[in-house]
C-alpha cells in the first residue's frame, strides 16, 4: 500500500529552492513566529497602544487592521526574497548547517532537545512558539541563541524592507516623501527618453567581438583599472589626465544605474547597488557587511561623509607601521584635492533633522565633544535632503546641475569618472575578475573575467573575456582585492589579513514628536568624545544611522509579535545612532573552497567590544538628556527605557536598566552587529615582511600591478574612510604617472 503523500502548510516558494518541503515547512513556521498574523484581542490592544504613542497625523484604522492581519508569510516579496537570497548569496556550507537544524527539529528527540516537547513546531501555536523562542534568545546554549538571531533577522529585516502594509500603517510615504521630492521624480521621468538617447556613460558591448578558438573575447589597453568607487574613480581621472597618450580602461563587476533608473525603494536598491544583494555576512553570522557593488562603488551609495584623516591617525601610520608619507605635505594635499573635488564643507546647524539634532543637543547638555560633519554635497543641501534624504542610500536622487537641487552628492561618478570619460577613458560593466594573468619575469599582462551584458543574467556567469594591459592598478575594495590576488597566484601572507571593518552597534530611541527619519541629512553631526579611550587612537564615534525600513529597524528588539508590530508601528516617531569603534583587532578575508568568493572572517574582540559597550552607554544618556521618551536596547535580555514623570523613579528606573546592559555585555549572539567601512586587506608597507604593497601602492610581489583602494590602510581610519580612500588613490595615481613617466624616459610631470 502506497504511503500517503504529506501535505504542508507552506509549500516551497519556487522550484529552485535549495530546501526540501520539510525543511521549508519547518523554515517557514519559523520566520511566520517573528511576523504572524495577530488575534482580535492583539489587533485591539494593537491599535490602543498606536493612538497612544501616535498622536500626529495618525493613519486611517483600515491600515492599522491590514497591518495586523498581516503575516509575513502572505507577502510574496519577503517569499521571493528569502527564497533568492538563500540560493544565491548564502555559502553551501551554512546552508548545510541550517538544513542539518531544521531536520533535527523534524524529529521527536530533536524537538524535545531544542524545545522541550516531543511535538514539532510546526504543529505547535503561534504563542507555543512565541515563548519557544524568547527562551531561545537567552539560552544557555549558544547555538539556540544563534538561532534566535539569524532567523529573527532575516525575518524582520526583509519583511520590513517588502511589506506595503507595514509601509502605509506606520505612515512611511516611500520615495518620493515631499513636493520637492516629486517635482525631482517627474522631471527625470520627463528626460527619460533623452537620457536613454544621450546615455551620460557608453559601456563596452563585447558582444560585438568575435571570440577566439579558445571561446575567450580578447581585448586590449595599456592601463586597466579593476574597480570604479572611490579608489578606482580617482586613478582613472588621475590618469587620463595625466597620461592622455595611454589608452585606459575602467572595468566594475557591478552595473550604471542612471537617473531615470535609479532604485527607488530600498528591496530594489540593495539588491542592485550592494555586495551579495545586501546580505553578506561575517563566517559567524554576528555581523551585517554592506559595502557598494555598482558604477562609482561605495561613493554611489555611501551617505557623503567626508571625514579627512585624522592627524593622530597620520601620525601612527607613519611610526608604528613604518609609513613616513602619511605625515608629508604632499599627501595632506592629496586629501585636500579630493576634497575640493567632490565640494566637501561643513553642515550647517539649521539643517540638521531630529536624528542629528539629537547628538548635537544631548552632547553639548552632557559636556560632550562633537562637530559638524563635512559632506561632500554640491548646490542647495537643504534642498538636496528635502529630495533625496535616507535614499542617498541607494544612489543619490537630487544628482545633476538640472535638478532642484543644483547638484547633489558628488560621487566619483560626477567627478573622476566623468573626467575619464571626456579624456577618451573605456568602461566595461558587469566584467567581475577571474584572476590576474603575468609573464614568467612576473609582469601582469592582463585580467581574465566572466562578461554579463545585464543585470538579469546570474552571477557567476557570461562570456570569457580576457583584456591585455601593460599596467593593473587593483581598485576592487577591501572585500574583493585580496580576493583576486589570492585567485591569480601571489602569497604575500598580508594578503587578506588585516581587515577591519569598524564595527557598530545602534542605538535607537522614540519621541514625542514626529521625526520621519527617512528625511534630511542621514549624518551631519557626530559626537567625539570617545574617540580615544585607550590613549592609543581607538575609541568611538557617534552618528546618525540611515532609517529605510528594513535596514533602520533590524535592531529593534523582539520581545514577542504584538510587541513587535507595536514598536514598529511608531517608525515615524523613531530616530537611531550607529556607535562606530575604531577597531583595533583585525579579522581577514578568505576563499570559498567552492565558489571561490571572498569570505569574511571577523569576530569582534573583547577589547574592541568593551568600547562600543561604554559609548553605548553614553549614547543612551545622551538621548535621554535630549529628551527621547524611550530607548530601545539593541541587546537581548536588556529592558527598553520609558521615561517617567517622576524624575527619582525615572533616574532609578534608567540607572538599573544600565546596570542590566553591564552585566550583560555584548556577545555575538545577543547584539546585532553591522559594518559600512571595510579597509586594511592589502595594506601597504615599507617591506615585503610588513605589507602587500609598497607606500605607493605598488606590489610587492609582480611587475606593473599597483593597488588603490581602502584594502592599502594599515590599520582602521577611525572615520568615515571616503576622503581617506580617495586621497590614497590619488596619492597611488600620483607615483604610477611617475613609474610611467621614467620608464618612458620622459622627464615631464604629472599635472597635479
Amino acid at each position: 500500500m502506497a504511503t500517503p503523500a504529506v501535505t504542508y502548510r507552506f509549500k516551497r516558494p519556487s522550484d529552485g529552492c535549495v530546501f526540501d518541503d520539510a525543511q521549508w515547512n519547518m523554515l517557514a513556521h519559523i520566520f511566520e513566529t517573528f511576523v504572524p498574523t495577530l488575534t482580535p484581542e492583539e489587533t485591539a490592544e494593537l491599535k490602543k497602544d498606536y493612538y497612544q504613542n501616535v498622536k500626529v497625523n495618525p493613519v486611517d484604522e483600515k491600515l492599522i487592521d491590514a497591518y495586523a492581519q498581516e503575516s509575513l508569510m502572505d507577502v510574496p516579496e519577503f517569499l521571493e526574497d528569502v527564497d533568492t537570497t538563500f540560493q544565491n548569496h548564502v555559502p553551501a556550507d551554512k546552508i548545510a548547517e541550517i538544513k542539518t537544524v531544521l531536520n533535527i527539529l523534524d524529529t521527536r528527540l530533536g524537538s524535545l532537545a531544542f524545545t522541550g516537547s516531543t511535538i514539532p513546531l510546526y504543529e505547535k501555536t503561534r504563542q507555543e512558539r512565541e515563548q519557544i523562542f524568547l527562551s531561545w534568545s537567552l539560552a544557555r546554549m549558544v547555538a539556540l541563541r544563534k538561532l534566535f538571531k539569524a532567523f529573527g533577522s532575516i525575518a524582520k529585516m526583509i519583511w520590513a524592507r517588502a511589506s506595503n502594509n507595514f509601509h502605509a500603517a506606520a505612515g512611511f510615504p516611500g520615495y518620493p516623501f515631499t513636493r520637492e521630492g516629486e517635482e525631482a521624480l517627474k522631471r527625470t521621468q520627463e528626460g527619460a527618453s533623452i537620457a536613454e538617447a544621450n546615455p551620460e556613460y557608453t559601456f563596452e558591448d563585447l558582444n560585438s567581438i568575435e571570440a577566439a578558438a579558445d571561446g575567450v573575447i580578447q581585448i586590449s589597453t595599456d592601463i586597466l583599472i579593476i574597480g570604479s568607487g572611490c579608489g578606482g574613480g580617482v586613478v582613472a581621472g588621475h590618469l587620463t589626465r595625466a597620461l592622455p597618450h595611454h589608452k585606459l580602461m575602467v572595468v566594475e563587476k557591478g552595473f550604471w544605474y542612471p537617473n531615470h533608473k535609479q532604485p527607488l525603494n530600498e528591496r530594489d536598491g540593495v539588491k542592485k547597488l550592494y555586495e551579495e544583494a545586501g546580505t553578506l555576512q561575517v563566517n559567524d553570522g554576528s555581523m551585517v557587511v554592506f559595502a557598494g557593488s555598482t558604477w562609482g562603488g561605495g561613493s554611489t551609495i555611501n551617505w557623503g561623509v567626508s571625514w579627512q584623516l585624522p592627524a593622530r591617525t597620520r601620525k601612527e601610520w607613519s611610526e608604528k607601521f613604518g609609513l613616513k608619507f602619511a605625515e608629508s605635505l604632499e599627501f595632506q594635499d592629496c586629501m585636500d584635492h579630493v576634497s575640493q573635488i567632490g565640494q566637501v564643507k561643513p553642515w550647517l546647524e539649521a539643517e540638521h533633522n531630529i536624528s542629528n539634532a539629537a547628538i548635537l543637543k544631548g552632547s553639548h547638555l552632557m559636556g560632550e565633544g562633537y562637530l559638524s560633519v563635512p559632506q561632500n554635497i554640491e548646490g542647495d543641501p537643504t534642498a538636496h535632503n528635502k529630495i533625496c534624504g535616507a535614499f542617498c542610500s541607494i544612489s543619490c536622487k537630487g544628482a545633476g546641475t538640472d535638478s532642484p537641487s543644483r547638484g547633489g552628492k558628488m560621487s566619483v561618478t560626477r567627478t573622476y569618472l566623468a573626467e575619464a570619460r571626456d579624456a577618451g577613458a573605456k568602461f566595461l560593466q558587469g566584467f567581475d575578475v577571474s584572476k590576474l594573468v603575468f609573464d614568467k619575469k612576473g609582469n601582469v599582462t592582463g585580467a581574465e573575467g566572466l562578461w554579463r551584458a545585464d543585470p538579469s543574467e546570474p552571477a557567476g556567469t557570461g562570456k570569457k573575456v580576457f583584456i591585455t594591459a601593460k599596467k593593473v592598478v587593483c581598485s576592487g575594495g577591501t572585500l574583493n582585492t585580496p580576493v583576486i590576488l589570492l585567485k591569480s597566484g601571489l602569497r604575500n601572507w598580508w594578503i587578506g589579513r588585516n581587515l577591519h571593518l569598524h564595527p557598530v552597534v545602534f542605538c535607537p530611541a522614540q519621541w514625542k514628536e514626529e521625526t520621519r527619519p527617512w528625511e534630511g541629512s542621514i549624518i551631519s553631526v557626530a559626537n567625539t568624545e570617545h574617540t580615544n579611550l585607550d590613549n592609543d587612537g581607538h575609541g568611538v564615534v557617534v552618528e546618525g544611522m540611515l532609517m529605510l525600513p528594513g535596514l533602520g529597524n533590524v535592531c529593534l528588539p523582539w520581545n514577542g509579535a504584538l510587541e513587535y508590530k507595536k514598536l514598529m508601528l511608531r517608525y515615524k516617531h523613531l530616530t537611531n545612532h550607529v556607535i562606530i569603534a575604531r577597531d583595533r583587532d583585525a579579522g581577514r578575508i578568505i576563499l570559498d573552497p567552492k565558489t571561490g568568493k571572498g569570505r569574511v572572517e571577523y569576530v569582534v574582540s573583547p577589547f574592541d567590544r568593551s568600547h562600543l559597550l561604554e559609548t553605548l552607554i553614553s549614547t543612551m544618556k545622551l538621548n535621554r538628556a535630549a529628551g527621547a521618551h524611550a530607548i530601545f536596547v539593541p541587546v537581548v535580555g536588556v529592558p527598553s527605557y520609558t521615561r517617567l514623570e517622576d524624575s527619582e523613579a525615572d533616574q532609578k528606573q534608567f540607572d538599573e536598566i544600565i546596570a542590566t546592559l553591564r552585566r550583560t555585555g555584548l556577545t555575538a549572539e545577543n547584539t546585532p552587529y553591522g559594518s559600512a567601512h571595510q579597509m586594511g586587506t592589502c595594506r601597504m608597507g615599507p617591506t615585503y615582511r610588513t605589507g602587500v604593497c609598497n607606500e605607493k601602492g605598488k606590489v610587492w610581489e609582480k611587475q606593473g600591478l599597483y593597488i588603490a583602494d581602502a584594502s592599502l590602510m594599515p590599520a582602521s581610519s577611525g572615520v568615515n574612510p571616503m576622503i581617506t580612500t580617495q586621497g590614497l588613490a590619488e596619492w597611488v595615481a600620483r607615483g604610477l604617472v611617475a613609474d610611467i613617466l621614467k620608464e618612458e624616459g620622459t622627464d615631464a610631470k604629472s599635472k597635479l
